[in-house]
């Protein structure tokens, strides 16, 4: 599958014209990762965003006992890296590779450079994220509530 055509199902560029796709695949690269292949490693800098081409990927963040915590597993279309390109801060989690796996790297000063020459498309952007962190605002908001009202020897 080409790169304008996996971007074209990916909610972040949600009615984007070919146009606008093939500005942004110009600029996402192609990497294969191993299983076990870390992608991204909380606390570092984050410089891109990706999209699961395929393969699988599981976002953990360690916890204070330095266990693992599997807070999502990741399916191809699916959008990983934003946060940190969008607040400045370090990484929130690590993602590594469940599988042999493709992902899309789009690096921010690319994605920058291609919404500043194009506001329909940085307006598309916005509004798609703010969906997606709604989204998963309330998916978590779901689990918090779940967790909360387990007996306490299930809880922290």
């Amino acid at each position: 599958m080409e790169t304008a055509q996996i971007l074209r199902v990916v909610p972040l560029f949600a009615g984007a014209t070919d146009a606008q796709l093939k500005a942004v695949s110009k600029i996402a690269r192609l990497r294969r990762l191993k299983p076990g292949e870390t992608v991204i490693r909380e606390g570092e800098p984050g410089t891109s965003v990706y999209i699961l081409k395929s393969g699988s990927v599981s976002v953990v963040r360690n916890r204070r006992d330095d266990e693992a915590q599997v807070l999502a597993k990741l399916v191809p279309c699916d959008l990983f890296g934003e946060m940190a390109i969008l607040d400045h801060k370090p990484r929130s989690a690590t993602v590594t590779a469940s599988e042999e796996t493709e992902v899309l790297e789009i690096p921010e000063p690319d994605l920058r450079r291609v919404l500043d020459a194009d506001p329909d498309l940085a307006l598309r952007v916005h509004r798609s994220l703010a969906v997606i962190f709604c989204e998963r605002l309330r998916a978590a908001n779901e689990k918090l509530v779940a967790w909360s009202s387990l007996p306490p020897e299930h809880g922290a």
